[in-house]
Order: C-alpha cells, then sequence, then structure tokens
C-alpha cells in the first residue's frame, strides 16, 4: 500500500484487532486496512470484531452457528462448491456453495455459508431457545407421484449422456432457471 503522509493515518488497534491482524498478515510489515480486518474477522468467531453489528447476538440459552463449506464431510458425497462475492461501497457478502449427495439422507443437497454486513441470518425458534445460523439448506424433494426422471430436462441429459450427441438439446418447455423464479437464499 503506497501511505503518503497526506493520505495515511495511525489508528489505534484493539486487543483483538492486534491479534488479527497476526494472524492474517502475510508478512510481518505487511499493511492490513482495517476493513480488511474487519472481513476477515467473520471467518473466525472468537476474533470478533464489530461483528455483534452484523450477527444476530442471542441470549443465554440461544445455541449459535458460524459454519464453512466442509468439503470432506463424511455423510455428503460433494459434487461441487463454489464461492460467491458480493460488494457495494457500503455492504459485502461472502456466500460459499456446496452441493452433493447426502449418503444418510438418500437426497441431493445444496448448502449456502453466509458471512457479511447484509446478511438477513437465518434464525429458527422454539420455546425453549432460538437457533442462530449462517447456513441454509436446500433439498431435491418430489412428491411420490412426480419423480425427476419424468421431466424433459432429466430425458434430455440422460439421452445426451448416452449418445454423447449435444445436438439433441432441444427442450419444448420454457426455461425455469433465471433468478427471479426462485427464493433468494435469505440475501
Amino acid at each position: 500500500m503506497d501511505c503518503s503522509w497526506a493520505a495515511c493515518k495511525t489508528i489505534d488497534l484493539t486487543g483483538t484487532e492486534t491479534r488479527v491482524l497476526h494472524i492474517f498478515a502475510l508478512s510481518p510489515n505487511e499493511t492490513i486496512e482495517r476493513s480488511r480486518l474487519i472481513i476477515l474477522s467473520h471467518f473466525d468467531p472468537d476474533l470478533n470484531i464489530e461483528e455483534d453489528k452484523y450477527y444476530p447476538v442471542g441470549n443465554k440459552n440461544d445455541l449459535s452457528y458460524r459454519f464453512w463449506l466442509d468439503l470432506e464431510h463424511g455423510y455428503c458425497e460433494t459434487a461441487s462448491s463454489r464461492i460467491h462475492l458480493y460488494a457495494d461501497d457500503e455492504r459485502w457478502a461472502v456466500v460459499g456453495e456446496k452441493s452433493g449427495y447426502q449418503n444418510r439422507g438418500l437426497r441431493a443437497e445444496i448448502e449456502l455459508y453466509y458471512f457479511g454486513n447484509c446478511i438477513d441470518y437465518p434464525i429458527s425458534s422454539y420455546p425453549e431457545r432460538k437457533y442462530i445460523s449462517n447456513v441454509s439448506h436446500f433439498s431435491s424433494v418430489y412428491a411420490d407421484d412426480h419423480h425427476p426422471g419424468q421431466e424433459e430436462l432429466y430425458q434430455l441429459i440422460a439421452k445426451i449422456l448416452v449418445t454423447k450427441d449435444t445436438t439433441l438439446w432441444k427442450p419444448t418447455l420454457p426455461a425455469n432457471n433465471h433468478w427471479s423464479n426462485w427464493e433468494s437464499g435469505n440475501l
């Protein structure tokens, strides 16, 4: 970072900020902006810098979970993963996405992991406590009388995979994969 006398100022760091700086600095003399320290601290719940402003604070009986992608989970055969980054001048969000087959639940599932200063974190309320989390799960669920293999999409996929002929991709139904057709995922 180019730091001219006019553009740079020194600020005092809190104890937590100093610990975070030592953890995330790539070299002893690296300059890290405070805003970057705040974002990095969101990934480690023990390094709370201003996170309580954004992540819901529960009561003493409430349970708060903060997770990140576990690509080696024993009950999930991971198919893919992605990280989505969103930011403007004031807001930022990181969404980790993992899809896979839950071998104990016998279903395909997508898990979304949220971090950021503009997230509406999922809270499940029960009489005895609330569960606060940064994770949402979406499962592929079909009614007993409707199976995915009956859908045109899956029929076309199977045909193309077997024949290796991509020119067979000629859907007759309108696409429904535009973002406006689906739930936003709590962002």
